[in-house]
């Protein structure tokens, strides 16, 4: 766990430069949305499919969101 400086932040800097993602990072992002398009499509065969299904489109797109941000850590940015 990071430890909190004065200000309350992490001891991770990252420069004040933007963090991207990168163009297959945002086609995944749109296939995951496109995915659960598809799936509110489906016939419920369960009361909890489309509450799962939600949580691990969100698990995915979460993950997918975090890679640029590890990436400039991994960086030194």
């Amino acid at each position: 766990m990071a430890k909190k400086n004065k200000e309350g932040e992490g001891d991770i800097k990252i420069k004040e430069t933007p963090i991207r993602m990168t163009n297959k990072e945002t086609a995944v992002l749109e296939a995951a949305a496109d995915l659960w398009n598809l799936i509110v499509e489906l016939k419920v065969e369960h009361g909890q499919d489309l509450m799962e299904y939600n949580r691990d489109i969100h698990n995915i797109q979460n993950r997918v969101m975090a890679r640029p941000i590890r990436r400039a850590r991994n960086k030194g940015a």
